[in-house]
């Protein structure tokens, strides 16, 4: 009798933990679909204030950017100011430029965090870009609103400059089941894939951004013997550049037949890869507009 007592305390115990487990489970399932569905929600906000200013951008007295292409030759009038997270300001000179700052102010408005915008037409990736460069992994799982959220948001390395950008801005964000943030990168293992989406257009508060993809890796994080990607932000001498262009080139998955050189600018994407213990999969872009 003592023993079937025993046994049946032991049941109980057992019954009441996976009831417990059951229950912490449900819990955490609701709450990511919850704060996914409330960024969600945010996001096509975020989208639609941009949407309302995409065809009405102003222009302000200015420099042309990284690189000049949306300068007009008209002179004379007042400069307008504004800033950004890094504290940048229009600067006063004699030519009229098209940035992108008053499409983006809405957003700069609400999050002075907010640094600009990453779309690939086709895909899901159509994100605000956050930078903070004194806690780089803020937005890990923060929506632009403050919130907890599983998701997070784009965020740039800390390592890296915008305004005027670092020659390589490396952009990271999660791998989500649900295809949102940067799942959508590990589609570009399949060169098909890519040929229908070789484009990756990234508008920083200052310059409009057209990129094409020149190389896609795979790497890890677990690993002496890794790639440190991330160690490339800018290059100081030609030599740094061809290390880190060389060895992307050589351990792409394909060749894109998209080259660059020392002089260009890039655009590295980072998201997690699970073929892999500890996978990163790494797209690489150049600035070709």
């Amino acid at each position: 009798m003592s023993k079937w007592s025993i046994g049946r305390k032991i049941s109980l115990i057992a019954l009441v933990v996976c009831c417990g487990v059951l229950a912490f489970s449900g819990y955490k399932i609701y709450e990511y679909n919850k704060t996914s569905t409330e960024e969600k929600a945010e996001l096509d906000d975020l989208r639609s204030l941009i949407q309302v200013q995409y065809n009405n951008d102003d222009a302000y007295y200015g420099e042309g950017g990284d690189s000049g292409n949306n300068l007009d030759n008209t002179t004379g009038g007042n400069s307008t100011s504004g800033g950004n997270n890094s504290g940048g300001t229009i600067p006063n000179n004699n030519h009229i430029t098209k940035v992108p700052y008053f499409r983006y102010k809405p957003l700069v408005d609400i999050n002075s965090d907010f640094c600009g915008w990453i779309k690939i037409e086709g895909t899901n990736i159509d994100y605000p870009v956050m930078h903070t460069p004194d806690d780089p992994q803020k937005y890990l799982h923060l929506s632009f609103y403050g919130k907890y959220a599983w998701c997070g948001l784009p965020f740039v390395d800390g390592k890296c400059d915008i305004a005027p950008n670092s020659d390589n801005v490396i952009i990271y964000a999660h791998h989500m089941k649900d295809g949102s943030m940067f799942q959508n990168l590990v589609n570009y293992t399949d060169k098909a894939y890519y040929t229908q989406h070789s484009t990756v257009l990234f508008d920083t508060l200052w310059n409009y951004g057209k990129y094409e993809i020149i190389a896609v890796v795979k790497t890890t994080v677990s690993s002496k013997d890794s790639w440190r990607f991330d160690k490339y932000v800018n290059f100081e001498t030609e030599e740094e550049f061809l290390e880190f262009y060389n060895y992307a080139k050589e351990h792409s998955l394909y060749d894109t037949g998209v080259t660059a050189e020392y002089d260009d600018k890039f655009l590295t994407l980072s998201t997690c890869e699970y073929s892999q213990n500890n996978g990163r999969l790494v797209v690489i872009a150049k600035k070709v507009n």
